[in-house]
């Protein structure tokens, strides 16, 4: 196995250093001849590194660079919705700006950017049929467009069609080199699908294009903690905060990371760093501080701690798998209910936007939901059912986290054990541990088990 897994390594890298060459060849000739409909060139430039920055998930240089598109030229229309579309957090501000914008003159827009605005559109009104049939449309027109092959690498991104996307993506380095991000989405996809020496191999790839950016780092980081391999999570994570000390996500993955881990000191000090960082403000305004405050005082066994934040979770619209069971087990029957109500509403309003992926994520969810409840009455036999169906809907990666799995696994094999099931309890504990052999050794401080006492027979 890890002479395969070298193998992919080299063999991937290789296919990098082609793009390195591709990059050089792109950055000489020019992308395409279709440019941005703007006075200021510098502005058509600050919108390409913005739009870079958005598909690499590195929202504060996309902030800044957009921000800056807009600065240079006021009635650059693109670029003033992306600035609404993604960094205005009020939400009326947002569709105010939004509207505005839509309601402008586009007769001068190229073809290309009345098709993205449409398209961005669809996909903010969470409309996917819509989105998919754009994109159909535009490639019918220009089939090696940049951002229409982008475009339709997101739509089967969004719908998890993973197969389809790999393809797309491959498609993508093949047309535009330069573009290797590509190798970063396809790592994730493999993530996704729990085929983790192949996701490695995609993301040292990455690396080795981009080894002065924070986010292959951040990615190495995020599949080390995944797998169970903290301290060489926390040497990538602290390298890419060396390389750019305002990279939100690596600020979040390194407190994951310190949480599983059960350094729980250090969780505590970057949290408060995190909050710090004035880029990462908008972690709070999603609720990612909260949400991982709730992880760190779960995993220290502070359950009023937990209760503490969870109504914070609750009142900024956002699910919790570890309050709901907290707040059951603290007869908080309220916040359960709160909890389960704001889980309804996501749910009602993904399937009728025909995104069945992040449909299935929150069916897993709510399977869970479910089975903790049953756990909590007794019936140790349905429970188990709940949480088998749930493990059904959930990946590693994509709109479900590797976290939960593992967790809802977790919970699976409690109620099997509990239930006297001893022989399928061990089957799931070693698929466990197949992935991150410390996970449920770390992870069991609140299991069903402890939490609801009196539903053992």
């Amino acid at each position: 196995m890890k002479k395969l897994m070298m193998a992919l390594v080299v063999l991937l890298v290789l296919v990098a250093g082609v793009a390195v060459l591709g990059w050089w060849m792109w950055t000489e000739r020019g992308e395409d001849d279709n440019e941005w409909t703007t006075s200021s060139p510098r502005a058509a430039e600050e919108l390409d590194a913005g739009l870079a920055a958005i598909h690499r998930h590195h929202w504060t240089a996309a902030a800044q660079h957009v921000y800056r598109a807009v600065e240079l030229d006021p009635d650059f229309i693109v670029a003033r919705y992306l600035q609404a579309r993604y960094f205005l957090f009020d939400k009326n501000e947002k569709e105010t700006t939004m509207a505005q914008v839509v309601a402008l003159d586009q007769s001068e827009l190229s073809d290309r950017e009345r098709f993205l605005m449409s398209f961005w559109t669809a996909i903010d009104e969470r409309d996917a049929d819509t989105s998919e049939h754009l994109v159909d449309t535009y490639l019918a027109d220009y089939p090696d467009d940049l951002f229409g092959i982008e475009a339709l690498c997101d739509v089967h991104w969004v719908r998890q069609r993973w197969d389809e996307a790999m393809e797309c993506y491959e498609r993508l380095l093949a047309l535009y080199p330069s573009r290797v991000h590509a190798r970063l989405n396809r790592g994730y996809i493999e993530l996704a699908r729990g085929r983790f020496d192949d996701a490695e191999a995609e993301f040292e790839a990455y690396r080795f294009v981009a080894p002065d950016r924070p986010e292959p780092y951040q990615v190495l980081g995020k599949l080390d903690t995944v797998r169970g391999r903290y301290q060489e999570a926390a040497h990538h994570l602290a390298k890419s905060l060396e390389i750019d000390s305002t990279y939100c996500p690596a600020w979040v993955d390194l407190g994951y990371l310190q949480a599983h881990a059960g350094w729980l000191d250090q969780c505590e000090q970057t949290i408060a760093r995190m909050i710090e960082v004035e880029e990462c403000h908008w972690l709070q305004e999603h609720g990612q501080v909260c949400l991982l405050q709730v992880l760190a005082a779960y995993v220290s066994g502070d359950e009023e701690r937990v209760l503490d934040r969870l109504e914070t979770c609750v009142q900024g619209n956002r699910t919790s798998v570890l309050g709901y069971r907290v707040a059951l087990a603290s007869g908080r029957d309220d916040l359960a209910t709160a909890l389960e109500t704001k889980l309804a509403g996501r749910l009602r309003s993904v399937e009728e936007a025909g995104f069945p992926a992040e449909a299935s994520m929150l069916r897993g969810l709510e399977l869970h939901y479910a089975a903790v409840k049953s756990f909590a009455a007794g019936d140790l036999d349905l429970a188990a059912e709940q949480f088998a169906a749930a493990d059904a809907k959930l990946d590693y990666w994509g709109m479900s986290t590797w976290a939960f799995k593992l967790f809802n696994r977790l919970d699976w094999m409690t109620a099997l054990s509990s239930d006297g099931r001893l022989e399928e309890a061990q089957t799931v504990l070693a698929e466990i541990e197949e992935v991150n052999p410390r996970y449920a050794e770390q992870m069991t401080i609140g299991s069903l088990d402890r939490l609801f006492p009196g539903s053992l027979p």
